[in-house]
């Protein structure tokens, strides 16, 4: 009972930046997750959405439409037998510069676009890491990652390129550890800074410091 409780471990956060959500926003929130059957296990502030399940019961939660119709401006999913996934909205950024680095289906970086930008999700996946990740702590690591979306907004491509380097690096498929590397953007910088190197850990399945 103790290891499948373990195992089924799934982590869910969304937060906004700069900006709250208001009354009727987190009261819909609550009553959304009570909807799913897990309103115990989740909780809403003025700027955040956090689920951390550990029964059977998963929400599913479609973070896209989650990002859309309440304003939030990322999320990060964590699953214990190995799933991860880092998504932000990038305001004024375009699909034409980002397609360079856009790279794998179930995991890898894929984007779609918004009225004033991309939304960007960075994932990576494991088969089945069965209780290999039990021991990681998901609750802190969307602090750490967060400020590789200014770096985004900014224009400076890098995360991108890091994810994008992660990707092949973890790849057991020999024609994708030999592809060309994208552009290497100008910005980037020789010793990554703690949010990079803290990016690339969590796209390689490793816990992030």
């Amino acid at each position: 009972m103790a290891r499948d409780r373990v195992k089924m471990r799934r982590y869910y956060e969304f937060c906004t930046i700069g900006h709250d959500l208001d009354e009727s926003q987190i009261a819909a929130l609550d009553q959304y997750a009570k909807r799913k059957g897990v309103g115990s296990d989740s909780y809403t502030t003025a700027t955040s959405f956090t689920g951390d399940y550990t029964r059977d019961t998963d929400p599913m939660y479609d973070d896209a439409a989650l990002m859309r119709r309440y304003g939030f401006d990322a999320h990060l999913f964590f699953r214990t037998s190995g799933e991860r996934k880092l998504v932000l909205k990038v305001s004024g950024l375009g699909l034409a510069e980002v397609k360079p680095y856009l790279c794998g289906r179930y995991d890898g970086t894929t984007a779609k676009r918004t009225q004033d930008g991309v939304l960007v999700s960075m994932k990576y996946y494991e088969e089945d890491g069965e209780l290999a990740h039990c021991k990681d702590n998901p609750e802190k690591w969307l602090d750490l990652i967060l400020p590789v979306r200014d770096m985004l907004v900014a224009g400076d491509l890098s995360p991108l390129y890091v994810a994008w380097k992660a990707w092949q690096s973890v790849s057991d498929d020999g024609e994708v550890r030999n592809r060309p590397s994208p552009p290497v953007p100008a910005q980037m910088p020789d010793r990554l800074p703690p949010p990079l190197s803290a990016l690339r850990r969590f796209l390689r399945g490793q816990s992030v410091k």
